[in-house]
């Protein structure tokens, strides 16, 4: 039926609406994106041909999305979207389809969002800057001129979804989350929640709308998560299967019969090990369950009280076992992509221990020492691979995934564990980590937010109580210590605050938390300043009380979108 209901929603034809030329230089893409532009935004059909990039460009960017995009979300067939694309530039873009220039825009806009600004100069001769805002706009318009929103075509789906996971840092998390809220029902409205095999689909197809659909699932969850949401109601009642573990080259163009699967690693190595997670968070015995907190999102079944820990623990390690025998036993480390593939997974495990045992949801229980020092390993487990992704050389082109993923809540409990762990081989290590994430991250140290300027706070807490005690332990003078640099940077912005209490704090060089007026003291927070008075005195979180962490984490997520735009 669906296989039928799909045919006839492609032949029947959608309506010619007029279409505005726009000339070479309009300024029209030069306005910051607004978080309704593309579901309210005008709906004026206007010509893209001027923005498309020459044919050498195009090829540069197709290469640069193959490397860098591709690897980590393969929803496409390349070597059948390499010809289109090679047919496309031979026949000018005034003659390709609606759906062939929306995955164009949106090849160019993910392709330039992976990029550096030098390597886009060299493809493009303009800034990075100033590509994003243009196939921003050109995939904006490109959509609209595809009547997406009604249009049934895989290709036009798949251009929203590319366009999705480039515009993450560019629009609010809520917004986004209720974007992809429209690309799930989009694909149910074509069947993607019913598996291509059961349709009677070719393979390619199948594999296809597989790819598609589970990318759109754990984008749509990572995109709950930051807005404190759980998962939708539409994962729950989907039959899709997991695509195979094949590469491009098995899928041959008509063949009704599927490619035999491998044993070991592929193409969709990455991909997979990412919907295992998905699926687990779908449908484990564990849930999906209501959220106990705004914040727990899609852990919530692992952060329920309702279930004992050590059967939590119990699936965690049946999750790892699958992982293990499927994936990660192939992996070669001097692969990129299966290093990062064992990374992502090995990380994500760690996580989801971590969030098993974390004291946010044990209030009054007793917390062993073996768990405290899980919980520390693991925290610190965690913040190393987002080190490696970032300071590895093959790691960078994949730079723009791993950005969009750094662990607050690990790197909190992190800091919060080392004012009372001083001294040993895991705390150099960790001080060591907190050291290269401040590298690493150097908006940590010009960003002005609550949750900057509180985990500052507790860095510079930490390191003094271990000053103290590396002090004592060698019997010299706290001067006689050299600190960290990021630590010597926020001890100087202390100073200058404290040196200027009159400055505006968004001008100065260091903004102190600030808390509602009222109450001379914020419910979590203590003040173990000079001055116990309600001031402008910096203030300090209590390492308990993890939901006041929560809410800043969760809420400089949600005005995180546009930051960089």
């Amino acid at each position: 039926m669906w296989a039928n209901l799909t045919d006839e929603l492609r032949s029947i034809p959608l309506p010619e609406e007029e279409t505005v030329e726009m000339p070479p230089q309009a300024e029209l893409y030069r306005t910051r994106p607004e978080d309704n532009d593309l579901l309210i935004g005008t709906p004026t059909k206007v010509s893209l041909t001027a923005l498309h990039p020459d044919p050498a460009q195009i090829s540069r960017l197709w290469h640069t999305f193959l490397a860098n995009i591709n690897p980590l979300t393969h929803l496409i067939h390349a070597p059948s979207m390499q010809q289109s694309i090679s047919d496309a530039c031979e026949v000018g873009m005034q003659g390709i389809s609606r759906g062939m220039e929306a995955f164009l825009f949106a090849m160019y806009l993910s392709a330039v969002n992976s990029a550096t600004e030098g390597e886009c100069m060299a493809m493009l001769g303009e800034s990075k800057d100033a590509l994003m805002m243009k196939f921003w706009f050109g995939t904006r318009q490109s959509l609209i001129n595809s009547l997406w929103l009604r249009s049934s075509e895989l290709m036009v789906l798949q251009a929203f979804v590319i366009f999705l996971l480039s515009v993450r840092q560019m629009y609010d998390p809520r917004t986004l989350w209720s974007l992809t809220g429209v690309a799930l029902r989009i694909g149910q409205r074509i069947g993607l929640h019913r598996d291509g095999a059961s349709l009677g689909l070719a393979a390619l197809e199948t594999e296809l709308r597989r790819r598609l659909w589970w990318q759109i699932l754990v984008l749509d969850g990572r995109m709950a998560e930051l807005s404190g949401s759980g998962f939708s109601v539409l994962a729950s009642l989907s039959d899709t299967k997991l695509p195979l573990n094949v590469n491009d080259i098995d899928l041959q163009l008509g063949a009704m019969e599927p490619p035999a699967e491998h044993t070991g690693a592929t193409e969709m190595m990455f991909c997979l090990i990412r919907y295992e997670f998905g699926r687990f968070f779908k449908g484990s015995r564990l849930g999906p369950r209501g959220p106990t907190s705004a914040f727990d999102g899609v852990w919530q079944a692992l952060t329920t009280s309702e279930i004992p820990i050590a059967e939590r623990d119990q699936t965690i390690n049946e999750l790892q076992e699958i992982l293990e025998s499927k994936f990660l036993r192939f992996c070669d480390p001097l692969n990129p992509l299966h290093f990062l593939s064992g990374a992502l997974a090995r990380a994500a495990l760690a996580t989801m221990r971590f969030k098993v045992h974390h004291p946010r949801g044990r209030v009054g229980q007793t917390i062993s020492t073996e768990e405290l020092d899980m919980l520390f390993t693991s925290s610190l487990r965690i913040i190393e691979y987002d080190n490696l992704g970032h300071s590895m050389q093959s790691m960078q082109r994949f730079l723009w995934h791993i950005k969009s993923h750094f662990a607050w809540d690990p790197f909190i409990y992190l800091l919060t564990a080392l004012r009372r762990r001083t001294t040993g081989n895991e705390v150099e290590r960790a001080w060591q980590q907190v050291d290269e994430a401040y590298q690493h991250h150097g908006e940590f140290l010009t960003m002005r937010s609550p949750l900057h300027d509180s985990v500052a706070v507790l860095a510079e807490r930490a390191w003094n109580i271990r000053e103290t005690e590396l002090a004592r332990q060698q019997s010299i003078s706290h001067a006689s210590i050299m600190p960290p640099n990021f630590i010597t940077v926020l001890r100087s912005r202390r100073a200058t605050s404290v040196a200027q209490p009159g400055t505006d704090n968004m001008s100065g060089s260091y903004q102190l938390v600030e808390h509602p007026a009222g109450p001379q003291q914020s419910p979590g927070f203590t003040n173990d300043g000079p001055n116990s008075e309600f001031s402008s005195q910096p203030v300090e979180l209590s390492p308990i009380d993890w939901a006041a962490w929560d809410t800043m984490i969760q809420e400089f997520e949600l005005d995180a979108g546009g930051s960089l735009y």
